[in-house]
Formats: C-alpha cells, structure tokens, sequence
C-alpha cells in the first residue's frame, strides 16, 4: 500500500498555511490603515465596541476568561491531533475490484465513494453556514483595531500585554483558519474511510465538533479605550493607596512625636516641682531662725 494519507495530509495542510498567510496579509495591512488615520478618526475606532467571534477574541486579558482560552485551546488542538493521527497512518491500495472500480480505501468498494461526496457536501454546507470569508473579515476587523491601539507608536502598551494579545491572536488563527482549513480539505477523503454508516456519521458531526468547541463559551462585547481606561483607574488606585498609606505612617510619626513631646514636659513639671519640694523645707528652717532671732531681739530691747 502507498502512504497517501499524508499526501492528502501535506495538501491539506499547504492550503491551510496558505490561508493563514493571506490572513495576516490583511491584518498588517489593516493595522497600517488605522494607524494612518488622523487622531480623531483612531479615537473613534477605539471607543467602538468590538464584537467577538470566538472566546479567543477578548482584549480584555480578564484572567479568569484567559485562562479558559488556554483549556479550549489545549482541547482542540488535542482532539486535532487524533484526528490527524489517523489519516497519517492511512495507506491506500489501489485494488481493482469487478475489473475497473477503483477503491478508496481497503474493504469500502462503492460505498467509500458515497461517503466521499456526502463528506464533500457536508463540507460545501457547513462552509456556507459558517460563512468562513465573513468570519476571516472579522478577525481582521477585530485584531487589527487590538493591535493598532496597543502598538501605537506614542502611546505603546507595555510588552507583557501585548504578548498575551499575540498569543490570543496564534490561538485564534490556529484554530479558526489553520486547523478549520486542513479539516475542510482533508475531512471528505478522511471519512470515506469509514467501515459502517455510523461510524461515518459520528467522524463528521466530531470534526465540526472541534472546529465549533471555541464559540460554545459566552463572549463579551467591550472598548478598547474602556479597557485602558479601567487599567489607568487601577493604577491610580494603586498611587491613591500608596499615598494613604504614607499618610498613614506620616501620621503615626507625628502622633509618636507629640506624644513624645508630652512626656517631655510631663518629665520638666515632676522634676521642677520635686526641686521646689526639696527647696521648701529649707526655706521654712531659715524662715523660723530669722523669725526667733526677731523675737529675741525685741525681748532684749524691752
């Protein structure tokens, strides 16, 4: 048998990186055409509500909602992996049955070929259900205003934030252009692999499974100025916070001041007071001596 599992495999995946090229063509070239806009123009951009197409695209960076992304990530690309398993592994021998019928796959015969063009239409429908061009519009529209406002050449965010954007953006077009892409392409000979109907059945509906699994989360709508300016606000609370607390100290160093300054002249009082105490005695002595004397001197003059 010949390995044309992966020859359908390198096509599939060819035609993916293609499209995922393309898409990035258009979001640099959006990004290029925001920031070439007047000041006024980019302001309004910005305070515009951006409206999500999967849980992926969310500037918000909400830690909660961000590390869902990483779960639905890890588990689409996992499931990709077993699906893509299998047609790796596929070899297809090119029997000739009832002298001309060229079979698909090892034990299909005709029925490989039904399940190829019902695989085929499936496919044609969900493209047009899921309208693939309108959602890669979308993305552009989305990414580009991220992007165009984090990397503004006056005002840049710092390079943790837009590092989570980046990777926000690689989980987003892995999944909804590069994977959805090679499934779409290779799903219609991957299911015409199928010994029993059910089992046709089942690889179909799990395949748009995984491609769908991001946009099951709920999404929210939100500004980018409105995300700014929730940052500025905490970090102002953070200085606001700051300044209590030096204010607090400060307070405490002065009240420790005063307090000490009490103490000091409580300390003055007692020690005058036990001076006048001590000199009182003495000066009652003196006064009873003068006194005597006084005394004596008026019975020696009578």
């Amino acid at each position: 048998g010949e390995p044309i599992g992966v020859l359908f495999a390198v096509l599939s995946i060819t035609i993916a990186i293609l499209a995922a090229f393309y898409f990035y063509v258009l979001l640099f070239r959006k990004i290029h055409e925001i920031q070439k806009k007047d000041e006024n123009e980019r302001a309004e951009i910005f305070s515009t509500s951006l409206s999500s197409d999967n849980v992926y695209q969310d500037a918000s960076l909400d830690p909660m909602n961000y590390y869902q992304c990483i779960v639905v990530f890890i588990t689409q690309y996992i499931l990709f992996a077993i699906f893509q398993s299998r047609t790796l592994s596929t070899e297809l021998d090119f029997d000739k049955i009832d002298g001309g019928q060229l079979t698909i796959a090892e034990g299909t015969g005709q029925t490989g070929w039904v399940y190829y063009v019902a695989a085929t239409l499936a496919v044609m429908v969900y493209i047009t259900k899921s309208n693939f061009a309108q959602s890669m519009k979308n993305g552009v529209e989305y990414w580009g205003s991220v992007f165009a406002f984090h990397c503004d050449p006056e005002k840049k965010s710092p390079f943790m934030t837009r590092l989570l954007l980046i990777i926000l953006l690689f989980f987003d077009t892995t999944v909804n252009i590069v994977i959805l892409v090679y499934i779409v392409a290779i799903l219609p000979f991957n299911s015409s692999l199928s010994e029993e109907p059910i089992e046709f059945v089942l690889n179909l509906v799990a395949v748009f499974y995984i491609t769908e699994l991001d946009d099951y989360l709920p999404m929210q709508q939100h500004t980018l100025n409105n995300i700014s300016r929730a940052s500025d606000n905490e970090g102002m609370i953070d200085s606001i916070d700051d300044d209590d607390n030096d204010d607090d100290n400060n307070d405490e160093n002065g009240n420790k001041e005063e307090h000490g300054e009490k103490e000091g002249k409580k300390d003055r009082k007692n020690n005058i007071t036990q001076r006048n105490m001590q000199k009182m005695p003495t000066m009652s002595v003196n006064e009873d001596k003068s006194s005597l004397m006084e005394e004596g001197n008026e019975d020696n003059s009578d």
